[in-house]
This record gives C-alpha cells, sequence and structure tokens, in this order.
C-alpha cells in the first residue's frame, strides 16, 4: 500500500507544481480528483482503501506545499472536515447516483438537512 501511496503522490506532486504555485481551496479539489483519478485504475483496491490513499496524499500534498504553517493549518482543517465528503459526492456523481432534478432525494439520503432549499 505504501508503493502505491508514493506513486500517486509523486505523480500527483509533479501535476500540482507544474501548475500551481500555491494551494487553495479552488486548486485542492483539483489535485484531490487528480488523485482520485490515479486510484480509480487500481483495480485490486476497495473504494475505502482508494479513499484512505487519496486522503493521504493530498494530506503528502499539503505538507509539501510552499505555504506558511499558518495557512497549511487552514487547509489541514478544510482537508479534514470536507475532504470525505467531497471524495463520496464525486464518486456519487461520476456512478450516476446525483441527478440534478432529484437532488433532494440525495439529501435526504445523506441526511444533508442543512442543504436542503427553504419551503417559500
Amino acid at each position: 500500500m505504501e508503493t502505491i501511496i508514493n506513486d500517486v503522490y509523486a505523480d500527483a506532486k509533479k501535476v500540482f507544481f507544474s501548475k500551481y504555485t500555491s494551494i487553495d481551496a479552488n486548486n485542492i479539489i483539483l489535485i484531490t480528483m487528480h488523485c482520485m483519478m490515479s486510484v480509480e485504475i487500481i483495480p485490486h483496491l476497495t473504494g475505502p482503501q482508494k479513499k484512505n490513499i487519496v486522503m493521504k496524499v493530498v494530506g503528502m500534498i499539503i505538507a509539501d506545499s510552499p505555504l506558511d504553517e499558518e495557512s497549511k493549518k487552514v487547509i489541514d482543517v478544510m482537508q479534514a472536515n470536507t475532504m470525505s465528503t467531497l471524495i463520496d459526492v464525486i464518486v456519487d456523481s461520476t456512478k450516476g447516483g446525483i441527478k440534478l432534478n432529484t437532488f433532494g432525494t440525495w439529501i435526504k439520503r445523506h441526511r444533508c438537512y442543512s442543504c436542503k432549499p427553504k419551503a417559500p
């Protein structure tokens, strides 16, 4: 598993730092998606294993970024609190689990009541 993590990290680091000089809320999502595409092609890994690899690699990218420690802490908190849900939403949407016309059903299934639109 460590070899896979290191391989995905090396690829993600090369791609990320060739396009961006700093990490922020926008490009952390892009690097997450890149890592997800990298692990998706590995057939012997389970979904939770792939998710774990992606989260570890993104954490490594954050640690290696040229941000000051305070900014890294902010990005780390964002990653720790939203990355798991972001990955689930991306996986759901790529498998057809999220359709814009039935977004209310998805909200109910995931018990995301804070996302639910208010009645008029």
